[in-house]
């Protein structure tokens, strides 16, 4: 279970230093109050600010979710930080917005593991590549020009 709070920043798409910075609070207090159950009472006001950055009522932020009613496309897309940049796969997947998980499946693997270690790579899979220009509709050399984190005159 999810805090209403933690839910509505993952669909709003933001950061804890977004919101905390909205409603004029520390990323400390809003980090405290995005657990399912606060161990802290806190004004009416401050639950309000935050309201007030997802445009939503004060019981918004109190219900509880279960993670899974977020949708994939929902999902907060962090960099990974065993993303390797010079990977056309990671700049692809940087590019499309999309999450490990998103990509997992376009790889048609079952977790998202599969997607970590294709954007950790120094070279993408060749497999990787074919799958997603099919899925582009277009060829793997047109994927790697296209997603090429570097112009090829500097490889």
């Amino acid at each position: 279970m999810i805090s209403g709070i933690e839910f509505l920043r993952r669909k709003a798409r933001m950061t804890q230093s977004e919101v905390a910075a909205g409603a004029g609070i520390s990323v400390a207090l809003l980090g405290r109050l995005s657990v399912p159950y606060p161990k802290m009472t806190t004004s009416l006001a401050i639950y309000m600010r935050i309201a007030d950055v997802f445009h939503v009522a004060v019981d918004d932020l109190l219900e509880l979710h279960d993670e899974q009613e977020l949708e994939l496309g929902d999902r907060v897309t962090y960099r990974s930080r065993t993303e390797n940049m010079g990977n056309c796969v990671a700049v692809y997947r940087r590019e499309k917005n999309l999450s490990l998980e998103q990509l997992g499946q376009l790889l048609g693997g079952k977790t998202k593991e599969c997607a970590r270690l294709g954007c950790a790579s120094a070279e993408p899979k060749k497999k990787h590549i074919r799958i997603l220009a099919a899925h582009e509709g277009i060829t793997p050399e047109a994927f790697c020009r296209l997603y090429a984190p570097f112009p090829q005159s500097e490889r």
